[in-house]
């Protein structure tokens, strides 16, 4: 990392950042960094900096970049506040998959007005509520705060040819 060359410059990133530690006279250290090389960049700092994201959007053809921004900083402000695991449902994987599903179906055997339902039936439920997991914890599939729609609904309301292809959260002291 520190001998990485520091982006529009041809100094490494080492060499930049003890011209900033003697500059500001704090010792600086970076313990982890994101760079999307490609698409939109949009960065968000919460809460005097204690919490940070970066949304990277792809965006097809010609846009208005001035509402990509936009939407890329509210879409971060999301992020900020709901913290999501991931990023869509495709990206959850078979492990986190199988053992949610594996408390939903323990949860609905357990219920007492399922008492007499069989397995097929308890598997629907369990189901039904693997809908609710993926709304709280994918980050398309999340409604917007205060809204009804979804973050992807809103993003392609927006702008039909942005999509959200990664983000970054950081947090102080994670």
């Amino acid at each position: 990392l520190q001998e990485m060359t520091y982006p529009g410059t041809d100094r490494t990133i080492a060499s930049v950042t003890a011209d900033k530690v003697l500059s500001i006279g704090e010792n600086i250290q970076i313990r982890r960094f994101v760079r999307y090389a490609e698409g939109v960049n949009v960065p968000y700092i919460h809460m005097g900096g204690k919490v940070g994201v970066l949304v990277n959007l792809a965006v097809e053809g010609i846009a208005d970049m001035a509402k990509v921004v936009e939407v890329g900083k509210d879409v971060a402000m999301q992020i900020c506040a709901m913290n999501p695991t991931f990023l869509d449902k495709s990206d959850v994987d078979q492990a986190t998959l199988d053992k949610e599903k594996e408390i939903l179906m323990v949860q609905a055997k357990e219920d007492p007005k399922n008492a007499n339902k069989p397995e097929a039936i308890l598997e629907k439920i369990a189901e039904g509520k693997m809908r609710k997991f993926f709304e709280e914890n994918t980050l398309l599939a999340q409604p917007v705060v205060g809204e009804k729609e979804s973050i992807a609904d809103y993003i392609h309301k927006a702008d039909k040819d942005a999509t959200v292809v990664a983000y970054k959260r950081f947090a102080l002291g994670e």
